[in-house]
């Protein structure tokens, strides 16, 4: 972990320690699961984030989080 005084510098200097990001992550309940071979099949434990680029993409506009422009 980095000292506080080495991380001081990045506050005079945002140029030389690029961006800081901030993430949003909402509670998320455990609905159901995939058994086993499905999970493996489709690359997620969870449904709910078994998405096609598409709807996660249409899931996002929905909740504000992409804006065509």
């Amino acid at each position: 972990m980095a000292e506080k005084d080495e991380c001081t510098s990045c506050s005079n200097n945002r140029e030389a320690c690029g961006c800081v990001g901030y993430a949003y992550v909402p509670i998320q309940e455990l609905c159901s699961i995939y058994d086993d071979e499905t999970a493996l099949k489709r690359g997620s434990l969870f449904p709910s984030l078994d998405l096609s680029i598409c709807e996660y993409g249409n899931t996002c506009r929905e909740m504000g989080g992409i804006t065509n422009g």
